[in-house]
């Protein structure tokens, strides 16, 4: 019953970002918010975050982070290459991340203590948007403590959201 309900709101969710094609307009910060909180009210997550590669993938900026628990929008954080070395790896390599508990998995220790603990998010989901085999950006589902995995449901969510943008 709870995986139905998960699939319903999707498909829900898919239904009004098709039926809003400047969601995926990455110079429009009013869409990106749109798009951001439309996608944590589906899942059901603290924060989903738009992430995007700059100056050679030196750093990762946000280009928009919806927080549920706020209910607000934050743009412009920062992320460095130099500050964040293990998780830069797996952003190079253009892998999926899935973890529960952030702190405590090498690749994103880092980023958990500069990043996701001020935020009080211990989960994380970050998937890649790849554009010509290129990954140009993430996006990130941000999470307080999870007791099982990310489901099937919610990385294909994600899958799709990152297919869109790319």
């Amino acid at each position: 019953l709870e995986r139905q309900q998960q699939l319903e709101a999707q498909s829900r969710a898919f239904s009004a970002l098709a039926s809003q094609a400047t969601l995926f307009d990455p110079e429009d910060a009013d869409s990106l918010a749109q798009l951001t909180a439309i996608a944590s009210a589906t899942v059901g997550v603290r924060r989903v975050s738009l992430w995007r590669r700059v100056d050679g993938g030196e750093w990762l900026v946000c280009d928009n982070c919806y927080d549920r628990e706020s209910d607000g929008h934050t743009q412009g954080s920062r992320l460095a290459r130099a500050d964040l070395p293990q998780f830069f790896v797996v952003v190079d390599r253009g892998d999926e991340l899935m973890v529960r508990r952030a702190d405590s998995d090498p690749r994103t220790a880092e980023l958990h203590r500069v990043y996701l603990l001020p935020f009080g998010c211990e989960a994380l989901l970050a998937v890649p948007i790849v554009n010509r085999g290129t990954t140009i950006g993430s996006v990130w589902f941000e999470d307080e403590k999870r007791a099982a995995d990310w489901s099937p449901e919610t990385r294909t969510f994600a899958r799709a959201i990152a297919g869109m943008l790319a």
